[in-house]
Order: C-alpha cells, then structure tokens, then sequence
C-alpha cells in the first residue's frame, strides 16, 4: 500500500480564476492602477502598481480582508496565476478509482513483495 498526502501546489481558492477572468476583461485593476503615480526606482520594483492592486482585490474578494494573510497567499499558485507569475496550465487527472503511476493494488489474497 501507498499512501501520499502531499498534494503538492494546491489551492482552496480556484474561484479566484472567474476573479481574474473578470478582471481581464473589464481591465479593472488596470484602470484602477492608471490612477496612481508609482515614484518607487524602477530597479527596485519586483511587483507593478496593478500586480499590488490586484492581490489587495482577489485577498479582499476571497475573504481574506487582513493584510497579515497574505503572507501565506502570495504561495497559493492561483494568485500566482493570476499576478502572471505563474502560467495557468492543464492538469489532466486520471478517472476517479484509477490507480496512480506506478502503483499497483494489493488485494487481500495477493503475497506481497
């Protein structure tokens, strides 16, 4: 038997993908962000004025209305995606009771290795 708990980069906030799809499309943030004059040096910036924007809009719109939360949300791969860090790419999962790669099952009867 095999047992892997280790989801690997998951996310509980997928409806953060309709956020940004929305976003594109009414060019939200970007507009919002044209209102601002960024005086940070170039060199310095890692993150644009609508990048920022954005995280502060998807976090409040996801429930997460205090600041201190997105220390943990800027490794949540969905905002990532949505900031353009990440690209968004197809997950192919296998039918539901297939096994894994790799693995075989192991019935009752059946010596083990």
């Amino acid at each position: 038997m095999v047992a892997d708990f280790d989801g690997g980069a998951i996310t509980s906030d997928a409806g953060a993908l309709l956020l940004g799809a929305a976003d594109r499309a009414i060019r939200l943030t970007e507009r919002f962000a044209a209102c601002f004059t960024d005086r940070r040096s170039p060199d310095h910036i890692e993150h644009d004025v609508r990048t920022l924007l954005l995280q502060r809009v998807a976090g409040i719109a996801l429930g997460y209305e205090d600041l201190i939360d997105h220390d943990q949300l800027h490794h949540d791969p969905v905002l990532a995606v949505l900031a353009g860090k990440l690209a968004a790419r197809q997950v192919h999962a296998e039918p539901a009771g297939a096994e894994p790669p790799g693995c075989h099952a192991v019935s009752p009867d059946q010596p083990r290795s």
